[in-house]
Formats: structure tokens, C-alpha cells, sequence
């Protein structure tokens, strides 16, 4: 999963996603459920993505955000 075409597309990928100013953290969330499996995430998995995130900001020292 470190490939440079996997990392590179993961990053593509993430900046469609955040050129979406119309959607919320759990928007993206939610887009990000149905490109990749075709469905919307279980609210178990709603909220460990958006936990995820939460950890990485604080981790990359990004302000928390809400949505």
C-alpha cells in the first residue's frame, strides 16, 4: 500500500474529496464509503473514520474539526 501509484492515487483521491466545499466531514466520510464499497458506512464505521481523522489532525497538528 506504499507504492508510489497507491500513495499518489490516495492523495488524488483526497483532493476531489476537499474540493467538495459543499460537504461536512461526515459528507466526505460518507462519499468516501460509497466509491470504495458501493455503500454508505455503518455508524460504527462513520465514527471510527471520523475518529481517524480526529487523531490524525491532532497528530499532524491540525485544528479539531466538526461535521
Amino acid at each position: 500500500m506504499n507504492d508510489p501509484f497507491v500513495v499518489n492515487q490516495a492523495g488524488l483521491w483526497a483532493k476531489r474529496l476537499l474540493a467538495e466545499k459543499k460537504l461536512d466531514t461526515g459528507g466526505r466520510i460518507e462519499s468516501m464509503y460509497r466509491q470504495a464499497f458501493g455503500r454508505r458506512p455503518s455508524e460504527e464505521e462513520r465514527a471510527a473514520a471520523g475518529g481517524f481523522l480526529v487523531e490524525q489532525g491532532r497528530r499532524y497538528g491540525l485544528p479539531d474539526q466538526q461535521g
